[in-house]
């Protein structure tokens, strides 16, 4: 069956599936109305079914009485067309075979069908006489053919009879012989059975296996049924299922480590956080991030404090001007520079930023903010008016002043001598104890929502490793149900036996075993007559 006619019945099933519904609650339109517009077709099964039969015949001429809207007529049309003969197909509704002989084109199966509309009453009758002599024709070699398989059985029986006579008149070492053979038969029937029984049971455990499924199974089922025959080297299925075992143990492996190192990731930053939140907690305030260039042990061991921690905006600074100033201190590097008691540099190589009082602006940050030394803690010893030195020496106004060294704008932007540049943040976070407060409530905020997806994640790696856990759990389970090869060995063992037996027996048989030879050789001969005959004439080939 070739993928066009696949393709138009794919369709018909897909409209059958659609129609389903309809089909149980018909509409109210009327029972007629409603039939007349559906399928109502006779199904996959019935479909194959009637195509075989088609197929059994040669050259037949179909008559089909009911196109409908020729889903059955594609089953027997390419049955006709398979052995060349044709379909005739009669439909009292012209939309219905007009529809399948659409559907016949686009299987490419109408020039094996004559559609007929009409009354199937009057067209039967309007059928040529040539075709009812060709039924009689067919009708009369299938009685013929009816007859040949009859005559084969006849010779079958007949066969049989002579090869019973034979056994008949064996002698006492005949008898032992035919024992002896019994057994043989016996065991390698047995065998046969037991081998096919493994193949079966290999198939049925890779075909229901969840975990440890062998792949190229057919190849790897060929490879056993040679095995089965010599029983050379290890069993096949074994070797293929010892390799998907530890492929998939190394699978599980990667699964677990891949958890772990994302476990491990994750509760360390739950650590961070919380020992952060602790700090938080406990009132200190976040601090704006540290550059790679400065030396962390150097800020523990100098006096003073940061810019940030000494300053705070005027009062009518408004909200925008303050995002913006401390965007542009914070991306200039001068936000977090440190401030000496005397704003003077003692060591040049200091390995971090050191603020000093340059040249008083005209238009500068101290206009916009005022030193807000602390009382006690880090920064206390600083005099305010170095704190305003330093403020009054940094530029600050819409428009970049050239002459001077260092320049910060409301809007972001800022200049520390040849380097200009621009930055926005959503808002204030370090220059002045509101901000910083506001910057901190926020922070805990934020770390309390990531520890509560940490929690989540984690969460997620012991389920992810539990199902590894119950995935290797089940892969070993699926291998230790594996088919066993301690049946076929016995029974090869015993069909070995038996066929020593045998060929001892039959040394000692003579002129009485060949003649049982010649008998069974008939009767094999006859069956074999019958056999061909009836697969060529497609009839039964079964003696009473």
């Amino acid at each position: 069956m070739d993928d066009k006619v696949k393709a138009v019945l794919e369709a018909y099933h897909a409209r059958m599936r659609d129609e389903e519904k309809t089909t149980r609650a018909p509409p109210a339109t009327g029972p007629r109305d409603w039939r007349d517009k559906v399928l109502l077709a006779v199904g996959p099964e019935t479909g194959r079914l009637i195509n075989i039969l088609a197929r059994s015949l040669k050259a037949p001429t179909i008559l089909e009485l009911g196109t409908s809207y020729g889903y059955s007529g594609v089953w027997l049309a390419e049955a006709a067309r398979a052995t060349g003969g044709r379909l005739i197909t009669m439909e009292l509704q012209d939309y219905k075979s007009n529809r399948a002989r659409e559907m016949a084109s686009q299987a490419g199966l109408a020039d094996h069908v004559d559609f007929k509309v009409g009354d199937a009453v009057q067209m039967i009758a309007e059928l040529p006489a040539a075709l009812v002599r060709k039924g009689r024709e067919a009708e009369s070699r299938r009685r013929e053919q009816i007859a040949l398989i009859r005559n084969r059985l006849r010779a079958v029986d007949s066969a049989i009879h002579a090869r019973d006579a034979a056994h008949d008149a064996r002698t006492l070492r005949a008898d032992a012989f035919d024992e002896a053979s019994t057994s043989a038969l016996r065991a390698t029937e047995d065998l046969r059975d037991g081998a096919e029984q493994l193949l079966r049971s290999w198939r049925n455990y890779a075909n229901s296996a969840r975990t440890v499924r062998i792949p190229d199974i057919e190849e790897s089922l060929d490879s056993l049924a040679l095995w089965q025959q010599s029983l050379s080297g290890p069993n096949p299925m074994r070797s293929a299922l010892d390799r998907v075992r530890l492929s998939l143990e190394q699978q599980f492996a990667m699964r677990d480590a891949e958890i772990v190192g994302r476990r491990r990731t994750l509760e360390g930053e739950h650590s961070d956080l919380a020992a952060e939140r602790i700090r938080l907690e406990a009132g200190e305030f976040q601090t704006p991030p540290a550059p790679h260039t400065r030396d962390p042990a150097l800020r523990v061991q100098l006096a003073g404090a940061p810019l940030w921690q000494l300053i705070d905006f005027a009062a009518h600074v408004p909200t925008d001007a303050r995002t913006g100033l401390e965007a542009a201190l914070e991306a200039s590097g001068l936000l977090d520079s440190w401030v000496l008691p005397h704003g003077t540099v003692i060591d040049p190589r200091t390995h971090d930023v050191i603020l000093q009082a340059r040249s008083r602006q005209a238009q500068s940050l101290g206009r916009w903010i005022e030193s807000s030394v602390p009382a006690v803690g880090p920064g206390a010893d600083i005099d305010s008016s170095t704190v305003v030195s330093i403020l009054e020496s940094i530029a600050c106004s819409e428009q970049e002043p050239t002459e001077a060294e260092a320049w910060v704008s409301p809007t972001g932007e800022f200049r520390t001598g040849n380097a200009r540049g621009a930055w926005m943040k959503s808002e204030a976070q370090y220059i002045g104890h509101s901000a910083r407060e506001a910057a901190r409530r926020v922070r805990l905020e934020q770390i309390a929502a990531r520890l509560a997806e940490i929690d989540a994640a984690i969460s997620e790696c012991n389920t992810s490793a539990a199902l590894v856990a119950a995935d290797r759990q089940a892969a070993n389970q699926e291998y230790e149900n594996a088919p066993t090869d301690e049946n076929l060995l016995r029974l090869h063992a015993e069909h070995n036996s038996a066929e020593q037996r045998r060929r001892e027996a039959q040394t000692r048989l003579g002129e009485a075993d060949a003649k049982l030879a010649q008998a069974e050789h008939a009767l094999g001969r006859a069956r074999d007559d019958l056999t061909l005959d009836s697969r060529d004439l497609n009839l039964p080939a079964q003696t009473s």
